[in-house]
């Protein structure tokens, strides 16, 4: 009876696309391979200034596959928010360009979502293109709101390995728009706000890309994605649900802080060091004693003190 559910079950995909180029052909083509073919896949592509466009159209004799194009570039916030409102499938999975799938991946999301009507979120585990290293994603299953808990602890979902149900699509807010590296970390806060059920699994069938244009890479670098969780992390933490995790998220804005203030060093910027420590402590005093960025911030910043 299932397998026969599973057959009806169309899957929307979106592949997200910007100057990707190099890449987005792995992608697509992973689309392709996969073992389960009931789905149809949107290319949305923000504005590229690359041969992306000229790459693409060789697919779109493929009545499955549709291009859409951005004429300026909206940012990821709008792009994602664009491709969550394409399709018919019951089920939205997005795919950044520079990632791609296990030809088996569709066929494990599906299995899910028809063993369980009630599920909203589903995703996997990852490798990191390049290494045998995989994130950190355990086989789960729960409420949104046990799920939230574990994701404030660590972020463990990301949008290449995920897929949500039209319904909790719909329930929840859009991306926002003035993020450029958190927007993802933020949403999924909120669709865990509205979700039913949660299933995550330990099966790595997403490749991630970490390169120097790669936004992850970029943020971290420059500290900026820290400024953006603790805004988030602060938002959140206002949700009438959540206020039993307000000391959770305390702590984690305290080391937020103060991995940010050890990137602005690294990145040549010490004049705020103390301002980060004082917003950390200020948050949590005892999680920063306790706290090994603590540490290396001080040693960070005594040490930019000596060589000048």
């Amino acid at each position: 009876m299932q397998l026969e559910k599973e057959r009806y079950i169309k899957v929307t995909v979106g592949i997200m696309s910007y100057n990707n180029a190099d890449f987005i052909i792995e992608a697509i083509e992973s689309v392709l391979k996969q073992t389960y073919n009931n789905w149809e896949l949107f290319i949305v592509d923000d504005g590229s200034k690359d041969n992306t466009q000229d790459i693409i159209s060789q697919y779109l004799n493929d009545s499955r596959i549709k291009y859409i194009g951005h004429e300026v570039n909206k940012g990821q916030a709008a792009t994602w928010e664009h491709v969550l409102s394409l399709g018919e499938g019951d089920i939205i999975g997005t795919l950044h360009a520079d990632d791609y799938w296990d030809e088996n991946m569709l066929n494990e999301v599906v299995s899910s979502f028809a063993e369980d009507s009630g599920l909203d979120l589903f995703y996997t585990n990852w490798t990191f293109i390049g290494s045998n290293n995989t994130g950190p994603v355990v086989n789960k299953f729960g409420s949104g709101l046990d799920f939230l808990k574990y994701e404030i602890k660590q972020y463990t979902i990301l949008p290449s390995a995920s897929f949500l149900s039209r319904s909790v699509i719909k329930k929840s807010p859009s991306p926002i728009c003035n993020y450029r590296a958190a927007v993802d970390t933020y949403y999924f806060y909120r669709v865990l706000l509205k979700a039913n059920k949660v299933k995550s699994s330990h099966l790595a069938l997403t490749n991630y890309r970490l390169h120097d244009n790669n936004e992850t890479t970029v943020s971290r670098a420059t500290g900026y994605v820290f400024e953006e969780c603790i805004d988030n992390l602060k938002n959140i933490k206002k949700e009438e649900k959540i206020s039993n995790l307000s000391n959770l998220i305390d702590k984690r804005i305290a080391d937020a802080f103060l991995i940010l203030g050890i990137q602005r060093i690294k990145f040549g910027d010490s004049t705020n060091t103390w301002h980060y420590i004082g917003s950390a402590f200020k948050s949590s005093s005892l999680s920063c004693i306790r706290n090994s960025n603590f540490y290396r911030l001080l040693f960070y910043h005594a040490k930019t003190l000596v060589s000048n």
